[in-house]
């Protein structure tokens, strides 16, 4: 019990936290299979969790196959992930290395205006 709390007021304290990213995507399964795949990526800054991270696709899986360094890029993120996955037959995938790219969006700067320096007379 101490270690949990102990474990619990460091993160507080150094302010990491998990992050989960839930989202939808189409992969390429082989040469000319797709499937339909539900991801929930579980990271913390570039470090993604492969015990905590799930996948389930569907599609026609007659065996288990392989997918290797797809790039899988969430709609509504600025986050690239390259992963490397096992799809066993029943469709839930396991994750055998996962490489997070955190692309952060920079707002853009409005344009400046020049300025003129100004003369007074006297």
């Amino acid at each position: 019990m101490r270690t949990l709390v102990l474990y619990i007021v460091l993160r507080v304290i150094t302010g990491a936290a998990l992050e989960i990213e839930s989202f939808k995507q189409i992969v390429e399964v082989g040469k000319a299979q797709k499937a339909s795949c539900s991801f929930r990526m579980v990271f913390e800054g570039t470090n993604v969790n492969l015990e905590k991270s799930r996948v389930r696709c569907r599609g026609p899986f007659p065996k288990r196959d392989t997918i290797v360094e797809a790039e899988i890029k969430p709609k509504l993120s600025a986050n690239l992930f390259i992963i490397t996955m096992i799809i066993k037959s029943n469709g839930r995938g396991v994750f055998k290395r996962v490489i997070l790219e955190s692309g952060t969006t920079t707002p853009p700067t409005p344009p400046t205006t020049p300025t003129t320096p100004t003369t007074t007379t006297t």
